[in-house]
Order: C-alpha cells, then sequence, then structure tokens
C-alpha cells in the first residue's frame, strides 16, 4: 500500500533499533559527572581520515587532553567489529589511550552500506541508553570524523560543563579536502603526531579553502546559491564571517530525561527532546570554539546554482524542512573571525537578523521535529536495506503484538481490524491484501521453495516477508529493471517471484518483464501486485489493458488478474491518510473524525464485496496478477535481455556489446566475472605501476613475482608489515597468505593513492612512516621491504636496520630486497641516481648477518627465483631470520 500508511507505524518500533547491547562496558563509571566522547566511525577510508587529520588535532593540549583533565573522559568509537580491529592496531590509538579511557560499542547491525545520517543517529542513541540511570550525570560530545578542530575547543566547552548547562549548540563549515590535505598535514608534529592549530590561525587558512557549497551560503556574494541549504554567511571584512545557522551541530548533551523517543535525526532532535528545560547554550565566537569540516569537492555541489538567490527562493529551500527549534537557532549569531572583531560586527548582526526575520516570514508552517517527513523516509529507506539484506534483527521479526506491552485500546483495535497486511473485513484494506496473501501463503507453506520479492518502497508485506524465519532476497525493481544489477544464474533461481508496484514505478513492469526469465526457474510463479492507494488518478485497469504486450509473453501465461474495487475504500484511503496526518499534528477531534469515516467507508464496502465482490464499481484501488512460468529452460534462455530506457534511436554497435555483456556470456562461468564488475567496478592500477604498465609491462610481472616469493615465505604469518610499499598494488598477494598486513611508505601521496584504492575485500592498513625516523609501530612477526634499501645512503643504513628490527617481535623474520651493484651498468639513468646504496650479494648477507643469526640470499633474474650465482643476479634478496639480541 502507500508508504505513508504504514511510517509512524514503523517508528514506533524503531527504537528497537538503538537499545542497549549486553556486549558494551564502559570503561569508566564514575561518580558524579563523566564525559563521554562518541564517535560513529567506520570503514578503512574514514579510518584513516581521522587518524591522518582530525585525529591529530583533537589531541591538541587544549582539547582532549584539556578536557579529560577536567573530569573523567572516555572515548567511544561506534564502529563495526572489524573496524575495530583496524583502530586498536592503528599506531595512534595507544595514543590516545594514554589521554584517557577508550572503549568501542560494536554497531554492525546499524551499517547498511547507504543512510549514514541514520546509522549516526541510531547508533548515539544506542551509547547513551547503554549509559542507563548514569546518562543523567554524563555528558555526551558527539564528535565527527572530518572535523578540523582549533586547539582549545574542548577545554572550552568543559566551562560549559561546570555551569551545568544541559546542551551546547556549535556552528561550523566545510572547506576543500582536495586542496587543503597536504598543508595540513604539515601542521602536524612528526614525533608527537599531535597539531596544535590556534583558533584564528585556522580561521585564516579555511579563509583561504572555503568549500563551494560554503560559499553558496553568503547571502551578499553573487556568485552562486545553496537550494539544499542550513545555513547562511554575511562577509563583515577579509578576516571575519557571521554565520547564521538553521541546522546547528548539538555538541554537547546532558540529558535531562531517560525516557525519551527519537522522531528526526540526531541534528534535528536531540537537543529538543534530551533538553526539554531549555537549558541550552550558544558558542558564538570561534576564539572559544572553532571546528571546520574538510570535504571534497564534488561534496553536494549538485545543490549549487549559479548566481544570487532570492529571499522567495530561500524561504522555499529553507522552510521546507525546518523545525520550530532551526528557526529559532537562525536568531543567534556566530562570528568566524582570525583577527580581532570588527566595530561593524554589531551593524552586521542588525542587518542579518532583519534578513532572517523576513525570511522567516515567507516560510510555510514549521515542521515537527518528532516524526518528520526525512525522518519518516530515511527509516523506511533503512529498513527496507535490513529486509534486502537479510538483517532484520530477530526481535523485531516478531509480530507487533509481541514488542513491548501494547495499550488496551491498540490491543482492542488488532482484535478488531487485525495487522496490516492480515486484516478483518472491517479494515479498509482487507480487500486489496486479501488475494495476494493468500497467494504468497500458498508459495510460504511450501519451504523447499525459493521466494524472492521485488519493490522500491516499504509497505506492510515487504515488513512482513521480512520477518519470515526463511530467507526471502529482495531486489529493488529500478536495479533491475533499468541497470540489470541483480544477477541469478543456473541454480540460484527461485520458484515465485513478488513484484509490488506503485503508481510511482508501475513504468518499469516492461524492463522487469524482459529479465525475469533470468531469474526463474521453469514452472515458477510471479505475483504482480499494483496499489494505486496514495494515486486517485491512476487507472490500474487502464495500465493493465496498455502493458498487455509485456504479460503476453512465450515464457508466461497470464492466469488470473484480480482487481479491488470501491469508491467508498477510496475515500476510505484518503480518510484515514488525513487522521494520520491530524494526529501527528495535535488535531484530535478531527483526527479520530477522519479515522472513524474512514472506517465505516471500508467496512460497508467491504460487506458488499463479501456478497459479491462484482457488484463493486470504480477504478481499483489495487490489482494482482498472476502469471504461470513456462516449463521449457530453452524457452527461458532464448528470452531477450532489458531493454535500453528513454531512448528510440538505433542500436549502435558498442551497446550491443554491452547488452550482450547484460545477458551474460556465452559460458556461463565466466558471469561471475560480470558480477564482479557490477558489483565492485574496475580496480584501477596504481600510481606507480600505472607508470610501469604504461612504459615496460614486463616490469610490473617481474615486481608481482617478487611479492609472489615474500608472500610464500610469510605464509601462516599473523600480522605483517611492508616496509616501503610505494602504492601497494602487489600487496594483496601478500595477503592472501598472512592474518594482517600493514603497510607504510615515507610519501604521503603513494599512501593517499593506497586508500583511495581501498577495498573491504582487501583490508589493508596504511600509514605514512619514515623509517630513518623511528621503528615501525609493532611489534609484527614479519617485515618484508623491497626497493628501499638502495635509496638509503650507506651512512645511515645502520638506523634503518635498527628500527626495522626493532619491530620485529622475538620470531619474526625479515625479507629485504633491492637491485644487485652489478645490474646497475644496465639501469637507467633515473633509477642510478636514485640508487645511492646498492649491494652485491655477499655485502648484503654481511649487513643482515650483524642483525639475524641466519640470513639466506637469493638471486633473481626477471621473474625467477634461484640460488644461482650472485655477480649474475638482476636483483638480491635476503631472507633473515632469529634476529640477533640488541640487534
Amino acid at each position: 500500500m502507500d508508504t505513508r500508511s504504514v511510517s509512524s507505524t514503523w517508528l514506533d518500533h524503531v527504537e528497537l533499533l538503538s537499545s542497549p547491547t549486553d556486549d558494551y562496558k564502559p570503561a569508566i563509571t564514575a561518580d558524579g559527572t563523566q564525559v563521554k566522547v562518541l564517535l560513529a566511525m567506520w570503514g578503512q577510508d574514514f579510518i584513516e581520515q581521522f587518524f591522518a587529520l582530525s585525529f591529530p588535532t583533537l589531541m591538541a593540549p587544549g582539547n582532549l587532553p584539556g578536557l579529560a583533565q577536567e573530569f573523567p573522559t572516555e572515548f567511544v568509537f561506534l564502529t563495526g567489529a572489524r573496524d575495530r580491529k583496524a583502530i586498536e592496531a592503528h599506531p595512534e590509538f595507544r595514543q590516545l589511550k594514554a589521554v584517557c579511557a577508550v572503549s568501542f560499542l560494536e554497531i554492525d547491525d546499524l551499517i547498511i552500506g547507504t543512510n549514514y545520517s541514520t546509522t549516526v543517529t541510531l547508533a548515539y542513541t544506542r551509547a547513551m541508553r547503554s549509559q542507563g540511570d548514569k546518562m543523567l550525570d554524563t555528558y555526551f560530545v558527539f564528535m565527527v570524523s572530518d572535523y578540523i578542530m582549533a586547539d582549545g575547543s574542548l577545554r572550552n566547552l568543559a566551562g560549559y560543563m561546570r555551569r551545568g548547562v544541559s546542551g551546547v549548540y556549535a556552528g561550523n563549515f566545510q572547506i576543500a579536502h582536495d586542496e587543503v590535505y597536504r598543508p595540513l598535514r604539515e601542521w602536524v608534529d612528526p614525533k608527537t603526531h599531535v597539531a596544535t592549530i590556534p583558533p584564528r590561525d585556522l580561521m585564516r587558512f579555511a579563509l583561504n579553502h572555503l568549500h563551494p557549497v560554503t560559499i553558496a551560503n553568503f547571502v551578499d556574494q553573487p556568485v552562486s546559491h545553496n537550494r539544499h541549504g542550513n545555513r547562511l554567511f554575511w562577509r563583515i571584512d577579509d578576516s571575519t564571517v557571521a554565520g547564521r545557522f538553521f541546522l546547528m551541530h548539538m555538541l554537547c548533551i546532558k540529558p535531562e530525561l531517560t525516557d525519551f523517543q527519537i522522531g528526526s535525526s540526531c541534528d534535528f532532535s536531540f537537543i529538543p527532546e534530551l533538553c526539554p528545560s531549555g537549558n541550552v547554550a550558544y558558542i558564538t565566537d570561534s576564539d572559544e570554539y572553532l571546528v571546520v569540516e574538510h570535504q571534497m569537492f564534488a561534496h553536494e555541489t549538485g545543490y549549487l546554482r549559479g548566481g544570487p538567490g532570492s529571499i522567495e527562493v530561500l524561504a522555499h529551500a529553507f522552510g521546507d524542512w525546518s523545525t520550530e527549534p532551526h528557526r529559532k537557532n537562525a536568531n543567534t549569531m556566530v562570528v568566524f573571525h582570525a583577527d580581532g572583531i570588527p566595530e561593524c560586527t554589531a551593524e552586521v548582526e542588525r542587518e542579518s537578523q532583519a534578513y532572517i526575520d523576513a525570511l522567516v516570514k515567507k516560510m510555510p508552517p514549521a515542521n515537527p521535529y518528532r516524526g518528520h517527513k526525512f525522518w519518516i523516509s530515511a527509516i523506511n529507506d533503512f529498513v527496507f536495506e535490513l529486509i534486502r539484506q537479510n538483517r532484520m534483527p530477530a526481535v523485531m521479526k516478531r509480530d507487533g503484538r509481541d514488542q513491548g506491552k501494547p495499550s488496551y485500546l491498540r490491543r482492542k483495535y488488532w482484535d478488531i481490524f487485525g495487522r496490516a497486511p492480515h486484516v478483518t473485513h472491517w479494515h479498509y484494506a482487507w480487500l486489496d491484501y486479501k488475494d495476494l496473501i493468500a497467494s504468497i501463503e500458498t508459495e510460504l507453506a511450501d519451504k523447499d521453495k525459493k521466494v524472492a520479492l521485488i519493490t522500491d518502497a516499504i509497505n506492510p508485506v515487504t515488513l512482513w516477508l521480512g520477518r519470515q524465519d526463511r530467507e526471502i532476497p529482495q531486489w529493488r525493481a529500478s536495479g533491475i529493471a533499468e541497470r540489470g544489477k541483480t544477477r541469478v544464474y543456473g541454480s540460484e533461481r527461485v520458484d515465485c517471484v513478488i513484484i509490488l508496484l506503485e503508481p510511482s514505478n508501475a513504468h518499469l513492469v516492461d524492463n522487469l518483464f524482459r529479465y525475469l526469465p533470468k531469474l526463474v526457474r521453469p514452472g515458477a510463479r510471479i505475483l504482480l501486485w499494483i496499489s494505486a492507494a496514495g494515486d486517485s488518478n491512476f487507472d490500474i485497469d487502464n495500465f493493465v489493458a496498455s502493458h498487455s504486450t509485456h504479460f503476453f509473453r512465450s515464457f508466461v501465461t497470464l492466469q488470473s488478474y484480480k482487481a479491488a474495487r470501491g469508491e467508498r475504500r477510496r475515500a476510505a484511503y484518503q480518510a484515514m491518510l488525513r487522521a494520520q496526518e491530524m494526529l501527528r499534528g495535535g488535531r484530535l477531534f478531527r483526527g479520530f473524525a477522519n479515522a472513524l469515516s474512514g472506517v465505516v467507508s471500508g467496512a460497508l464496502e467491504n460487506r458488499k464485496a463479501l456478497r459479491g465482490s462484482h457488484l463493486l464499481t470504480g477504478k481499483p484501488i489495487s490489482g494482482l496478477l498472476e502469471f504461470k512460468v513456462t516449463q521449457k529452460e530453452s524457452v527461458l534462455r532464448q528470452q531477450p535481455g532489458p531493454k535500453r530506457t528513454g531512448t528510440t534511436e538505433p542500436v549502435t554497435e558498442a551497446e550491443k556489446k554491452e547488452r550482450a555483456l547484460e545477458e551474460g556470456t556465452k559460458e556461463t562461468q565466466y558471469n561471475n566475472c560480470l558480477d564482479v564488475r557490477d558489483e565492485v567496478g574496475f580496480t584501477r592500477l596504481g600510481l606507480m605501476t600505472n607508470q610501469v604498465w604504461h612504459d615496460d609491462p614486463r616490469r610490473l610481472v617481474f615486481s608481482l613475482a617478487r611479492y609472489k616469493f615474500v608472500s610464500k615465505m610469510m605464509s601462516g604469518r599473523a600480522r605483517v608489515a611492508e616496509l616501503g610499499c610505494g602504492d601497494a598494488f602487489g600487496s594483496r598477494i601478500v595477503l592472501q597468505e598472512v592474518g594482517e598486513l600493514s603497510v607504510f611508505d615515507f610519501d604521503p601521496l603513494f599512501i593517499d593513492d593506497v586508500r583511495e584504492r581501498y577495498s573491504d575485500h582487501w583490508p589493508l592498513k596504511s600509514a605514512v612512516h619514515d623509517i630513518l625516523e623511528g621503528p615501525l609501530p609493532g611489534p609484527f612477526d614479519g617485515i618484508y621491504s623491497l626497493d628501499v634499501l638502495e635509496h638509503i645512503p650507506q651512512e645511515k643504513e645502520h638506523v634503518y636496520m635498527d628500527n626495522l628490527c626493532a619491530a620485529l617481535d622475538g620470531k619474526g623474520i625479515a625479507i629485504i630486497g633491492m637491485p644487485s651493484l652489478e645490474s646497475q651498468v644496465h639501469a637507467s639513468p633515473v633509477s642510478k641516481e636514485g640508487h645511492v646504496n646498492c649491494k652485491t650479494g655477499k655485502d648484503l648477507k654481511k649487513l643482515c648477518e650483524r642483525y639475524f643469526e641466519t640470513v639466506f640470499v637469493f638471486s633473481m633474474n626477471d621473474e625467477v627465483v634461484h640460488t644461482g650465482y650472485y655477480p649474475m643476479a638482476h636483483y638480491i634478496i635476503a631472507l633473515c631470520c632469529h634476529r640477533k639480541s640488541g640487534g
């Protein structure tokens, strides 16, 4: 049915997602006031980004260390189990533990790959609820992994905590990550890994690297405007900016109550829900608190438009989503300044306030922060992903009657009307669900049958199927029909496909039926259900008739078409939708009146249907088409694949090839190639490997052969490091044989390239490290270093070896590879320039034997490793075992 009819019902149960978990153990439980710093972060890219840029500023003396001196402080990572291991293994993690207590709250059940804001909101909520009654004595500080923080920001926040405020709001803005990464890294002390940036220095830096989205929010510049904005800026002078924020960051909250609801995302609802007294402070001076958010250039630039935005355009943009608390926020001006605050600031404050007053007057009525339309949509999408990925928590698979203690009225309502989609004939939607549910239950009765669902919407049928104890794969209709993303071959085909469509996506039926032969087994059933409850203009009869070409194909037979009609029932739907909106808005009398009207209209029409459904007239509200698939496999294989949508142009040769790929390879064992292409994409070469492949492809073979040798020598090792990884393109070969692999290089450009190509399937840990400045953050039971030693001046090679050995555990082995001295006769001038310390096989063995009891030296020519004559070798490799004491 129309998704709006189930949204509020689902919100009643979404609290389960943020319930405390048994596995979380706080690191501290202090008497009196305590502080929990919460950071929701997952994925290797974000972990590396956090430790490279945000973490060094967080560790400035006036930030986390300063806060920890004021209050018992615990840093809580909200992350996945695998990411927890990556965080704990990171070199900077020990530095964090030295400052304050650290704990982890695992949120794998909330991480779905999309819907970041919903996951963060539920994770924050779970962390707060995990404290129980102790949350009333706890200040929760909400951090984001891409924040760059000026020194002193968190220490100044402690002052608000001492004053006893319940919540603290702060504003920030975005800078361009593409421009600032390297300059920001220069602020990081290489020895302490701390970046101490005074507020005015950070502000001066930020003004020169503003993100296009930030620039578009300036009212007094004519370049662009943001049609999806949530803040406005005014340029006071060259070093000062005034900000008016509708959406502010809830920096810090000490909850005033333990029983609270989450009716919208955290920055919409946390402060009004958790601080109902209004004891809330705003930080208005960047000298006191300054955070800038670094984002890629392309981030949200799709919302930008050229030229200045009129007040009418901005009123529509801000008014569409803003709540009353948001509009109140905009009455406070925040001053960001790189020098002293100019005298004209007061005048800008009056002008900007007048602009805000005029803007708010032109806005529509404010949205409620509880049950906000954005949140309803986000939760629907979130739950859809849980169902589609077959990850519904067991507690959410139970019928609603078992969740908590429903009120007496609710239990009586369920007794009389049932619960969608299993409703009685007193329910206005009974006729729509009756035939569909009966057909589905017939298919589910056979436990051996494989059943799949295709839909783009969350509705009672989707949720009911998601609660089944059996696995029911769910695919997006748009993904199959328009992009052919889902591939099912051979034995993975299903015995029944349930397709749920609405007017907004009914047009997909053409391509769906072109692709269905790839999904179904011979003899399968197809149930196509179209609901038009939310669109009175959509005529299902006409749609079925006009699309009959797609229903009469050689691989299916249309067995029945059942239409649920009734003009009174349509009126009942509209009445019930109005009732839900009025009840959510607090208009109880009109809400109950509309609900009563809907109940009566629907029940009368259903009674008529019980006497004879053919007597009902009018446009159908829903229609069910049942198909039987042919028994012949040969007919299924001969069906054409999905056609292109939205064009009648002739098909080019390139498109014919692409279509052939979409339909599958000629030999089915190679279809997994297409799966990887569709689901993962194409893997690009690394920065260095790309140059090698361009100039001399054979060299790439030689390089990968060295990695193959290392992988076999390191096989079975638990924790291995690569020193001097370059772009780490060949490192995956080693990762196939070892437990964990960390790669290090002294050049940030190469480490950036490694992180850009990161894959969860190949979880490499990467970090910038200069071996001449200190040991690797071990211990490791294996370290290998290829093509590094020849770049180390001979007078410093002892530093290289000392620091390499210092990172090995007692039983660790090392592998060192380099071009032989003899090979330099044939080396290019560029190579010779960098190779300042090439050695003969004997010299390499002699050096390594100073540090290891046992050293084996191998020769290598092209891709072949052997034990031949050292002077004839192009490349030499030392395998070092049994580190000497003190070595």
